[in-house]
């Protein structure tokens, strides 16, 4: 009967004592891992409400941008068919004026923002106009300052300086459809490729055979 007693009675203690301070514990632990979830909660909500529109700024411009390229890819191709076409360029019949230059490429549509394109591709593509204008230039201090008898060899150089800038349109509008993975129309940007080069080629040997035959 006494040992009964008394370990009701220590088990009255502990609970008064021990069990009151471990109750008191937990109680602070659960609310200190409240306030800790509370604070990851807040936390994450900030960054989300800061980087949220980040990210959605972020797509749109990418989306731009790809459209920007597609858009200017279309008119570098265009271009550089203009350019191939000199292939059949001839002389003016006598008396007749020489008209002919390097193809100049059109204003580029207004829809391209350049602002979102990689600054190498927006680069090289503003400047192709300066190139093809320096190039038409050059020509037509030759047209000026030469007789018709000389067409040939101006005929020659406008094809030269239009291959080598079609040969730059092509190739940068390759570098495009690669950087922003866009398709290609079949093996056109490679056949236009093979083109100038075949061209640039002949016109090489030609001017080699003829200067050869004047010496």
């Amino acid at each position: 009967m006494w040992l009964f007693v008394t370990f009701e009675l220590d088990r009255y203690v502990y609970h008064l004592f021990i069990g009151g301070y471990e109750d008191k514990k937990l109680k602070q632990e659960r609310l200190m891992g409240e306030a800790f979830y509370g604070f990851v909660g807040v936390l994450v909500g900030s960054v989300i409400s800061i980087l949220g529109p980040w990210i959605s700024e972020w797509r749109n411009n990418k989306r731009k941008a790809k459209y920007s390229a597609a858009r200017l890819v279309c008119q570098l191709d265009e271009y550089a068919v203009n350019c191939s076409r000199v292939a059949s360029m001839r002389a003016p019949p006598a008396g007749q004026p020489f008209d002919m230059n390097v193809p100049l490429p059109k204003i580029y549509s207004d829809d391209i923002e350049w602002s979102l394109l990689e600054s190498k591709f927006a680069f090289e593509s503003l400047s192709l106009p300066n190139v093809a204008r320096q190039s038409a230039m050059s020509i037509d201090c030759e047209i000026n300052t030469h007789q018709p008898r000389y067409y040939r060899e101006i005929i020659e150089k406008i094809q030269e300086n239009s291959f080598k800038i079609g040969y730059l349109a092509i190739g940068l509008s390759k570098d495009l459809r690669k950087f922003y993975d866009l398709p290609e129309e079949d093996t056109f940007p490679s056949q236009m490729e093979e083109f100038f080069n075949q061209m640039l080629d002949a016109i090489k040997k030609n001017r080699e055979k003829r200067e050869a035959n004047e010496g």
